[in-house]
């Protein structure tokens, strides 16, 4: 059998390409497709540097380290527009940990993108991170934008997102018609806005606003009104 160095280069290898290797489990000598190394490469990096979604614990019956899951699990095919709480180990598979980076993003817009189709993408505002125990956290979500769904064993990266839905700061007025103790406004803004009310008779209302989530919330009065809500 010729020696390996005798063989012709290939300075333009194709993932069908096959290489030689030995198997780390038993010291066989087996063959590898350029492409399957080229995977095994790029999840053992993303392993480190971002999230794989599971649907199912690992062998040992917990969540493995470095991905993100539903409480129960499950959830394959879940769209982006559905999740409202994802559970994420927050240790990486390097042995790092992420969770002060993590915490820098408390507040703000974020974006879990699927690292392999930048389509599949879902634009929240991570309203909190509550230890569940260990190194597991249970981030807290109101969904803004997305497109697309979670993927059993995809990566996800989590990352600030400098959204503002589009050019200047936008605003919007809630007109209050028929005099109610509450009011329900439906703004679409994307953010937990300010809002300041004028009521019919002119006068500046006072009521307790409740964020439901980033585009909707109530203005609770003492008495009927009616009147405008400025939404910025």
């Amino acid at each position: 059998m010729s020696g390996i160095s005798s063989y012709k280069r290939k300075s333009k290898p194709v993932g069908s390409d096959i290489m030689i290797g030995t198997s780390v489990d038993n010291g066989q000598t087996k063959n590898f497709s350029v492409n399957a190394l080229s995977i095994a490469t790029v999840n053992t990096y993303l392993g480190t540097s971002s999230f794989q979604f599971v649907i199912e614990p690992n062998e040992s019956g917990n969540r493995p380290e470095a991905s993100i899951s539903f409480e129960n699990y499950n959830g394959d095919l879940t769209p982006f527009s559905s999740v409202k709480n994802l559970y994420v180990n927050t240790k990486m598979l390097n042995g790092t940990y992420s969770i002060e980076y993590l915490n820098r993003l408390i507040g703000g817009n974020i974006i879990i993108s699927d690292k392999r189709d930048l389509d599949r993408y879902g634009i929240y505002i991570l309203d909190s991170l509550t230890l569940i125990s260990g190194d597991i956290y249970n981030m807290s979500l109101s969904f803004l934008e997305g497109n697309n769904s979670l993927h059993n064993l995809h990566y996800y990266g989590i990352s600030f997102e400098g959204y503002s839905g589009g050019g200047a700061d936008k605003n919007y007025v809630h007109n209050q018609a028929t005099a109610s103790s509450t009011w329900n406004v439906q703004h679409n803004l994307n953010k937990f806005p300010s809002a300041t009310m004028v009521l019919s008779t002119g006068q500046k209302g006072y009521g307790d606003v409740t964020y439901i989530d980033g585009n909707n919330l109530t203005i609770t009065f003492a008495s009927a009104e009616s009147g405008k809500a400025y939404i910025n």
